[in-house]
């Protein structure tokens, strides 16, 4: 695509014409997010470097069953009265799960075949777009009167066989722990009728703006030296890595209980737990948020008291600089543990040129608290940013907006980063949530840019207020 920019600045008739070509290309190949286009209901990429390379997006997800058409759904209530041993005796721990297992939906063969033809035959391939991460929310009514629901539980990813081969997946395991409030309200509306939930998702991928074209700046000598200090800047944004939702959707799920009531599961724990429920979610943002681009696996290891007081061992769970994507495992253990006993852990990396360092292990007597093993921020030296984004509505309703971007410009280790957000007119999400990682004192600037009756017009560039909150409003 070519972009033609005209400036035009008139002083004392005194005229300067330059014309300027650019094209811009990253260390290594990407997507390129400004080639998108839709081919027989695929939305199609190409490669920056490679021309005869293109990618085509993820699809939506579906609802696991089995082949008596039971869907791969749980609703579970596990409840643990604490004794003496770890000094809880009486208090009552509750672990609420919603497990679901999904599918991705892939375009056949047939149709694969036929798109490469009309992208240019036998020397073209087609490849599913590589997923740098994944967030998936849930959203379910808290009472029968409730007709929209209710987001709840924390936002998640989804859990995936660290063993399986590959960076693509076809069959995932959406978790959500609930407070008891939610998991009461759930199981007093699944009891009643019919549970009607839906599973937000969003898939991200990395990818870089790929500009190219002609820019024509006319003016005098300071209006053209301004001109060209404004193109080097969009080069130098340009050749940003980006992070953008590449395919977003809900999945509705409807769940007939009286059909089967198996999928609900209420138990009491007491003072062990059996190997068939997932007592622990560990959790590694090291590699979905680039947080260790030094390591190329993450290797942890639990072991917890067996009911004989034997020490029973996980399967080692393994986290790959390959599958950014994959970020929490539920731990379940081969045979019954004492949740009477604390458990141990410890972290295991491997550097890129393949050092080894085992880090020294950990005990923790809380079973309910997530484990999260991510590189601490005073390793690292950056700092998670929570940025709360909404688009006034009437952006869309009142004022004719048809597209609307907003751009957030850090630093990581060092080297600049680009996240961008969009909304749609015909999108209902106005209000997004979004996590990014920058060096510590470094600040957190954002611009946006809007389209109305085809024309795109930009924000100045501002910090990101103290409370992270963004209100887009024209």
């Amino acid at each position: 695509m070519t972009f033609i920019f005209v400036y035009r600045h008139f002083i004392h008739f005194w005229i300067l014409l330059i014309t300027l070509l650019f094209h811009f290309i990253p260390a290594k190949a990407q997507p390129v997010w400004s080639s998108a286009k839709d081919l027989n209901g695929l939305r199609i990429y190409r490669d920056l470097k490679k021309s005869d390379l293109f990618y085509y997006g993820p699809g939506n997800l579906k609802l696991s069953s089995d082949r008596n058409g039971m869907p791969d759904f749980h609703l579970i209530e596990m409840r643990y009265t604490g004794t003496a041993v770890i000094g809880n005796q009486g208090a009552k721990r509750f672990l609420n799960l919603i497990q679901i297992s999904v599918e991705i939906s892939r375009p056949p063969d047939s149709l694969l075949k036929v798109t490469k033809r009309m992208l240019g035959g036998s020397r073209v391939k087609l490849i599913e777009m590589p997923v740098h991460k994944t967030e998936a929310f849930l959203v379910a009514p808290l009472s029968m009167s409730e007709k929209k629901g209710t987001r709840i539980g924390a936002p998640t990813s989804l859990e995936d066989d660290e063993d399986a081969a590959g960076t693509y997946w076809d069959k995932r395991t959406f978790s959500v722990r609930l407070n008891n409030t939610e998991a009461e309200a759930l199981w007093k509306v699944a009891q009643e009728d019919r549970l009607a939930l839906s599973v937000s998702f969003a898939f991200y991928a990395e990818v870089v703006a790929g500009m190219s074209g002609r820019v024509t700046i006319k003016g005098d000598s300071a209006f053209v030296r301004e001109g060209l200090q404004s193109l080097a800047n969009m080069a130098e944004t340009d050749t940003v890595v980006d992070i953008r939702v590449v395919h977003s959707g809900v999945l509705p799920i409807y769940v007939d209980f009286a059909k089967w009531p198996q999928l609900l599961l209420r138990k009491d724990l007491n003072d062990e737990v059996s190997p068939a429920f997932a007592m622990l979610e560990a959790r590694c943002y090291d590699f979905s948020n680039n947080l260790r681009p030094d390591l190329s696996v993450k290797v942890l290891e639990v072991e917890a008291s067996g009911v004989e007081d034997e020490q029973v061992k996980i399967k080692a769970k393994k986290f790959f600089s390959s599958r950014p994507d994959q970020n929490m495992f539920q731990i379940r253990f081969p045979y019954a543990v004492k949740l009477t006993k604390p458990y141990r852990y410890r972290i295991i990396e491997y550097s890129g040129s393949g050092n080894k360092e085992e880090l020294p292990w950990t005990w923790r007597s809380d079973w309910a608290e997530v484990l999260d093993v991510t590189t601490p921020p005073e390793k690292n030296k950056l700092e998670a940013h929570l940025f709360e984004i909404e688009c006034d509505a009437a952006i869309f309703d009142s004022l004719g907006g048809e597209d609307m971007s907003l751009f957030l410009l850090y630093r990581f280790q060092g080297e600049e980063k680009q996240m961008t957000l969009q909304w749609q007119k015909n999108n209902p999400t106005l209000l997004q949530t979004v996590t990014l990682y920058a060096d510590i004192g470094e600040p957190v600037r954002y611009f946006y840019k809007w389209k109305t009756t085809g024309d795109w017009l930009q924000s100045p560039l501002r910090p990101v207020p103290a409370d992270g909150y963004i209100y887009i409003k024209l």
